[in-house]
């Protein structure tokens, strides 16, 4: 009897699909794929074409992410997939890069940058808030306007120094929007590609 149950017990659990959490964490993982490949090209850009560019910045090579910034149903995926906590955490950090040259990881919580704390996360609203991240990659940037930066992060408990030495890059971000249909904006600062 049993043995004539497991196609059938088999057929429901196919049928039934992956659950909600299962879902969120696809499409959280999903996200970060096409992340990588974006914050990849981008740095790529910014970096090689730095001598064709009116306005320059200093470039550090990762992606900050907070919490905050993911819809409510999506949120414990972020957290387990990414590592991400309520401060702005490192979500990505792009392959030969200065945050990679000076050890970043993802999952390492952005505590300051040359003594100054990174600005406590705006509160979580069910749709999400982009305003953390904005504020903790505005204060890299001017931590980092002198091509340096001491950061303190917080990595599995431990806290830990790391000096970031970025590179001279293009005045631009990339930066991934989910949506509907496939677009792309730029406005001199943001390069947006919806998913």
């Amino acid at each position: 009897m049993i043995k004539s149950l497991r196609p059938l017990l088999a057929f429901a659990l196919i049928a039934a699909g992956p659950s909600a959490d299962d879902q969120a964490t696809l499409v959280v993982r999903a996200l970060l794929q096409q992340d990588v490949a974006v914050a990849t090209i981008g740095y790529r850009l910014a970096t090689a074409n730095v001598d064709l560019c009116v306005e320059h910045m200093v470039e550090s090579g990762m992606l900050i992410e907070t919490l905050g910034q993911y819809g409510a149903t999506f949120r414990p995926a972020a957290r387990q997939v990414l590592g991400l906590s309520d401060g702005p955490t490192v979500a990505l950090v792009v392959a030969g890069s200065p945050a990679e040259r000076a050890g970043l990881k993802p999952g390492d919580v952005l505590v300051d940058a040359d003594g100054v704390p990174f600005a406590a996360a705006p509160p979580s609203s069910a749709d999400g808030r982009f305003a953390g991240v904005e504020a903790a990659m505005t204060a890299l940037d001017t931590a980092l306007a002198d091509g340096k930066a001491r950061l303190t992060i917080v990595r599995n408990g431990q806290r830990l120094t790391v000096d970031l030495i970025g590179v001279a890059a293009c005045k631009a971000r990339f930066q991934l929007v989910p949506g509907d249909y496939a677009d792309a904006v730029a406005n001199g600062t943001w390069v947006q590609l919806s998913t």
